[in-house]
């Protein structure tokens, strides 16, 4: 079994944020947040110091080593260009006393000598000094700003706020009403900075997991479509891509309709029920319902999945791009769950299982 310290500071609010966590950590976090508002403030003023300093691409630094080189090559510079000057101060100084005596001339140039070198080499120390401060607020900044960490889109404006996660992204959206949101890669959510009016009303385009804020006075309602899911206070997993309607409960109760319709389909944790313009909506039925919120724990897990539907998750988690040689093999069903650590690991099990060819050429995937 693996332990973990517990405690909330702000390098374990960004693992969450960013996905990072384990199971047992997740679950460590939601019964922490649940404690008191005060939490639920917290992590919300988190999240928005996150959306505004933690998702913006610093230009890299340089590495301390680079910046050392960088030091001793601009001293050693200095050092000698100021040798040039008192070589040239003393040239022509010598030509200005040249009736002095050797004697003398010689005590001069010595205290000269050192009074000179005297300066040079407090000026070499105090540059050295001011030099390694830079080196090290440079290397600082580096460990905590050098975090490959894709740029999320935030569309701000006066009533809804648009949350947008590109390929291979993933992201935490909490809600004014203390509603969390765990944002997939390739998806939008468009919610209000504040909920008014007979229901908490929010769009989604993608998938999304929700863990919503009991209010049995204001049902809490996710619009993806054509349908609607209405909810007082639970969890589940929302997925709305290619026009189809897949949804998850893990947690209470959730209704969805087709939007204006008194037409109503309960669905009971543990179940599962899907939607599309064709057909409309499915029966619920059982599922194991960590297959489908497998990807909050970084793995990819299909369920009887065409091969272009296993594709395209390939592709918003990984940010690349699939061609096919043979249309025919996108219809091939697969059933799996991959961990998210390799994806070369990946498609040579998909290859394996699905008796097809997979290659990958940098950030495109060839299946034949």
């Amino acid at each position: 079994m693996k332990f973990f310290p517990k405690t909330v500071d702000s390098q374990f609010l960004v693992r969450v944020i960013k996905n990072e966590v384990s199971p047992e950590e997740r679950e460590f976090f939601e019964s922490w947040l649940q404690e008191s508002e005060d939490h639920k403030e917290e992590f919300g003023n988190f999240i928005l110091l996150w959306d505004k300093i933690g998702n913006v691409k610093v230009p890299v630094p340089p590495t301390a080593e680079e910046q050392f080189i960088k030091i001793k090559d601009g001293i050693v510079a200095s050092d000698a260009a100021l040798s040039r000057k008192i070589e040239h101060s003393l040239k022509m100084q010598s030509l200005d006393q040249g009736s002095i005596k050797n004697a003398e001339e010689e005590n001069g140039f010595a205290l000269k000598e050192s009074w000179i070198n005297m300066i040079s080499f407090s000026l070499r120390v105090a540059t050295t000094i001011v030099l390694i401060f830079c080196v090290y607020y440079l290397i600082s900044r580096e460990s905590t700003e050098r975090v490959d960490q894709p740029i999320t889109q935030v569309i701000p404006s006066p009533r809804q706020i648009e949350k947008v996660n590109l390929k291979g992204e993933r992201s935490t959206v909490l809600l004014a009403d203390g509603t969390i949101v765990y944002l997939n890669s390739n998806s939008k959510l468009i919610y209000p900075k504040s909920f008014s009016g007979p229901k908490r009303e929010v769009e989604l385009l993608g998938e999304a997991y929700f863990d919503v804020a009991h209010n049995k006075q204001q049902p809490f309602t996710v619009k993806t479509g054509e349908t609607v899911t209405e909810v007082v206070g639970t969890q589940f997993d929302l997925k709305y891509r290619s026009r189809k309607m897949n949804l998850v409960v893990t947690q209470g109760a959730v209704k969805t309709y087709r939007e204006h319709s008194d037409n109503i389909v309960s669905v009971p944790k543990g179940e599962m029920v899907t939607y599309n313009t064709a057909h409309g909506f499915s029966s619920p039925v059982k599922v194991d319902v960590h297959k489908y919120t497998a990807w909050r724990n970084n793995k990819l897990s299909f369920v009887q999945a065409p091969l272009v539907e296993v594709m395209n998750e390939i592709e918003n988690f990984y940010n690349v791009q699939v061609s096919y040689k043979n249309r025919f093999i996108k219809n091939k069903t697969l059933t799996g769950i991959f961990d998210t650590d390799s994806l070369d690991r990946i498609l040579s099990m998909i290859s394996l299982t699905m008796e097809m060819d997979i290659k990958r050429e940098g950030k495109v995937i060839v299946v034949r």
